[in-house]
């Protein structure tokens, strides 16, 4: 992942742009309308779910959850451009790449609040952990969750098939 970045801060301002411009057109025949750039985004104030934001150069996401997306969104805006955020490679991307080469995208709406927490561990362990900014321990804790609920899912259909029979 350093090398990548390193190959991408050693590019003339030109290119770098040049690649900018190009994933912004493929973003936009791939999936028109449903990514929204991290510095202009807004979702209508009542949406709870699980969220994503990706950078577009090198595709890492961090993947988090709210009960208000677009309140959530605004905190991670203004933490990145206070330098504040708590993740170091999604601050330092962000300072070395700018907003414009970040997109926000809601992975899933979530109704019930009592099941956020349980799907964005979810999503964090449907990715590996080279590929989120996510911290290691976050990616640990999602995978846990997540088989912990498949075991008990299981034990709970062979527990009733058990006493069926």
């Amino acid at each position: 992942m350093n090398d990548i970045n390193a190959k991408l801060l050693s590019l003339p301002d030109e290119q770098k742009l040049e690649l900018l411009n190009w994933s912004e057109q493929l973003r936009k025949k791939t999936k028109q309308g449903r990514y929204k750039r991290i510095d202009v985004v807004t979702f209508p104030t009542h949406i709870s779910g699980v969220y994503t934001i990706i950078n577009r150069v090198s595709g890492k996401q961090y993947i988090g959850q709210s009960t208000c997306i677009n309140d959530r969104i605004s905190k991670h805006r203004s933490l990145l451009s206070m330098g504040l955020h708590p993740s170091i490679q999604l601050q330092r991307d962000y300072y070395n790449l700018g907003p414009e080469a970040f997109d926000v995208v809601i992975l899933e709406k979530v109704p019930d609040k009592k099941m956020l927490r349980q799907r964005e561990n979810y999503w964090i362990s449907a990715y590996k952990v080279t590929e989120l900014y996510n911290t290691v321990r976050d990616h640990q804790r999602a995978t846990r969750a997540h088989k912990r609920k498949q075991y008990d899912e299981q034990y709970i259909q062979g527990s009733l098939f058990d006493f069926i029979n």
